[in-house]
């Protein structure tokens, strides 16, 4: 997880956020401590009954999916899909599209549902 993101969800308020860094007297900033920050399986548990499934779409499911959205008429689609982690949550008007990790799909959803409340 980068830093960038470990910060939007300490902001954010993500259970047990608080001890995810310290500040360096020496260089006087913020030292993330990678151990700290939360595993798959925690982003996951603090979404909650949110969550609702995390995949993996390939360039191939893209490519049907836009075939299928332009050439058969009975294709409903709503929403536009990219290549790379896509978290939704059970709420299916909830989600996060192009994680590079699962890591990053999970924590955009996470952010996402916070925002929704």
């Amino acid at each position: 997880m980068n830093c960038e993101l470990a910060k939007k969800l300490k902001e954010a308020g993500f259970p047990n956020s608080d001890g995810w860094t310290y500040h360096d007297i020496d260089t006087n900033e913020e030292i993330w401590i990678d151990e700290l920050l939360p595993t798959l399986s925690e982003l996951i548990e603090a979404c909650g009954e949110d969550f609702g499934v995390l995949v993996l779409l390939s360039k191939e499911d893209v490519e049907k999916h836009e075939y299928q959205k332009k050439n058969n008429k009975n294709y409903y689609c709503t929403i536009d899909i990219i290549e790379g982690w896509r978290c939704v949550g059970k709420d299916s008007n909830v989600y996060y599209d192009g994680g590079s990790t699962p890591d990053e799909a999970v924590s955009n959803l996470w952010l996402a549902l916070q925002n929704k409340k």
